[in-house]
């Protein structure tokens, strides 16, 4: 049987947008019990997702420049720019991944399955 993405997808579809804090975001997985959110802009056009994944990269990127700052103490190299732009991202538009991979309710969900796809189809919900 060949499942579509109809089948797996959530029809209740929670969106942030993109100036959404990482603290909202964070206590938004937790209560709606998901991994991810797609993110909107003001027109309510998907424009990434931000997932757990995000927030724990920002999380490891801070305690590693951390560890860093103590090293060049000691005569460590420079830290790279983009460390710090993730490290001091607050907002979902600095946190998400990018461009969001977009599908319809009628779609295969094996050609989606493992990638980063947000929900696409509704009046209801975002739209790519």
């Amino acid at each position: 049987m060949r499942a579509m993405v109809k089948d797996v997808m959530t029809t209740r579809v929670v969106a942030v947008r993109k100036g959404a804090s990482y603290k909202d975001i964070a206590a938004l997985l937790t209560e709606h019990r998901v991994s991810a959110f797609p993110v909107v802009d003001d027109e309510g056009k998907v424009i990434g997702v931000v997932s757990e994944a995000d927030l724990l990269s920002k999380e490891a990127l801070v305690a590693d420049l951390g560890r860093q700052a103590v090293r060049l103490g000691r005569g460590a190299g420079p830290l790279d720019p983009g460390e710090f732009a993730k490290a001091a991202a607050v907002t979902a538009a600095d946190l998400m991944t990018k461009p969001a991979s977009c599908t319809t309710a009628g779609s295969s969900a094996s050609r989606w399955w493992g990638k980063t796809a947000s929900w696409s189809g509704s009046s209801a919900g975002p739209t790519c």
